[in-house]
């Protein structure tokens, strides 16, 4: 799967978020594992910290969740599970029908299937 965002956008968000929130170091945690900003951890272990945010107020609802959800799918995308990406992705649009690059990750997923 490629990978969406920059480096430097992606740690001024997890900061950003952080400082909006006042996060909890467990939730710090998560963000960091769900974002896995230098892809240094497995899709599995991005999937669990993906998975605990949508548990955590601030990520079960609306766009947070949507943005959860579009990391999750790339996790499931990389690891090869086509069908969970695909739910995490579909999901991820009918919470957001705005976000782009949920789009993306279901075009793609879609593309290694052979679907036209």
């Amino acid at each position: 799967m490629r990978k969406f965002a920059t480096a430097g956008f992606v740690g001024l968000l997890i900061a950003g978020i952080a400082t909006a929130f006042a996060m909890t170091p467990l939730e710090l945690e998560n963000l960091a594992r769900c974002v896995n900003e230098e892809r240094p951890l497995t899709p599995d272990a991005v999937i669990a910290g993906c998975t605990d945010l949508t548990r955590m107020t601030g990520y079960n609802k609306g766009k947070s969740l949507a943005w959860v959800l579009v990391n999750r799918g790339n996790a499931y995308a990389d690891k090869g599970d086509r069908v969970r990406a695909l739910a995490d992705f579909n999901q991820a649009i009918r919470l957001d029908p705005r976000n782009g690059l949920a789009y993306t990750g279901r075009g793609i997923v879609h593309r290694a299937n052979g679907d036209t």
